[in-house]
């Protein structure tokens, strides 16, 4: 049986959706929150496809300090069903206390700033539009947040899993307060300390790729710079059809309106 004092907090994704800024702002900024060594253990996903299950639990709990508090993980993968999956039983067979945070953000804008991850680190072998095209393709899967959710709710209460958005200034305020509330944490300074990691990458590739300075520079909107990438507009239009039905399916799940999506939406139509 776990230690009443030592819960556990994993931050299960989206992935691009602020999951590193939050773990490390968490780590450094507040004395109750014990991190894993490694950000994304990976632990509850199959070795056979880059997981480390097979280690066993008591692997897991090393990896984390002795001392009482939150013990804090952020594993994007445990969000990226159909690739991973058993992922929300293994949780709860193991860590039956736990809280779970997922981070989201405009759907469209966060697969193709996945889109940009893999190819400035990933190498991503498809040309954008061929990438977005594919049937099933991940960076569309993985923003279905309603699909990804949903392989919790078999297995956790609504009240243990937190959904916030970070990245959309207007949302953020209200997001940090909801976070202080879920983990208990409401009387400990906390200040969000988020880093660009896109546009790191992509000045990182610059000169591997010889990019357009326009794309390189363009850090304002991933939808322009999609477009500057090369991403022609009827692809686009599926993309936002797509995200359209997606975020719809998600509302019932989501604190905050996903009216500013749709509206934005409208612009590239």
């Amino acid at each position: 049986m776990e230690h009443q004092q030592n819960k556990h907090c994993l931050i299960i994704g989206a992935m691009k959706c602020g999951t590193t800024s939050l773990f490390h702002s968490l780590s450094k900024q507040c004395p109750l929150i014990n991190a894993s060594r490694v950000k994304d253990t990976k632990f509850f996903v199959d070795q056979e496809i880059g997981g480390n299950w097979e280690k066993g639990l008591d692997w897991y709990l090393s990896l984390f300090p002795q001392a009482n508090g939150i013990k804090l993980e952020a594993s994007t993968h445990y969000a990226k069903y159909p690739d991973y999956t058993k992922v929300a039983a293994r949780i709860k067979q193991c860590l039956p206390a736990v809280k779970l945070i997922y981070l989201v953000r405009d759907p469209l804008r966060r697969a193709i700033s996945h889109f940009f991850h893999n190819v400035l680190v990933d190498k991503e072998p498809l040309d954008i539009n061929a990438a977005f095209s594919s049937s099933g393709n991940k960076y569309l899967h993985y923003s279905d947040y309603a699909l990804q959710l949903s392989q919790y709710h078999d297995y956790f209460e609504p009240e243990e899993i937190l959904t916030l958005n970070l990245l959309e200034e207007e949302k953020q305020t209200e997001s940090l307060a909801r976070l202080k509330r879920f983990l208990d944490i409401e009387n400990h300074p906390f200040v969000l300390e988020r880093s660009n990691t896109t546009q790191n990458n992509f000045v990182k590739a610059q000169e591997k790729m010889s990019l357009d300075p326009n794309i390189i520079h363009h850090s304002t909107d991933n939808i322009e710079r999609a477009l500057k990438f090369g991403l022609n507009h009827n692809t686009l239009g599926k993309m936002i059809h797509q995200c359209r039905e997606q975020a719809i399916r998600f509302q019932k799940f989501y604190p905050f309106s996903i009216e500013n999506w749709l509206t934005d939406y409208d612009n590239y139509l």
